[in-house]
């Protein structure tokens, strides 16, 4: 039952961003394959690139909760030094999801006055751009 009320809310999410195309990279749901949904994971681009920690901080400020996109570019950790082998500069697609990636609010206690109040409040970060 959590990944059906999850999947809604995803759906209501992709009618929006499926509209912004030119500011957002979103999962797009494979029609052979069942997402859970546990989260729903963004990377910002077009003008709201490099715009992730203004944007965190905006939907903090209205109670929406963010999270950076998994833990980050694993090549920029100290630990990385030691293998030859793994080269961060070799990675710009990793780099731009660890500097641009985030994942809004997708579970299954949210409704769709929840879902629409995310959206508008993302409209109005997108208006003041």
């Amino acid at each position: 039952s959590f990944i059906s009320k999850r999947t809604i809310v995803a759906k209501e999410y992709l009618k929006f961003f499926q509209n912004n195309e030119d500011l957002f990279l979103f999962q797009k749901p494979n029609v052979k394959a069942k997402s859970s949904w546990f989260g729903f994971p963004l990377i910002l681009k077009g003008k709201l690139q490099n715009k992730r920690k203004s944007l965190r901080t905006f939907l903090l400020n209205k109670s929406i909760e963010t999270r950076p996109f998994l833990a980050g570019d694993f090549t920029l950790q100290p630990v990385v030094k030691q293998f030859d082998h793994i080269k961060s500069s070799e990675m710009p697609i990793s780099r731009k999801i660890a500097e641009s990636g985030l994942a809004i609010p997708c579970h299954q206690s949210l409704n769709e006055e929840n879902v629409n109040f995310v959206i508008e409040a993302l409209k109005e970060f997108i208006a003041k751009i």
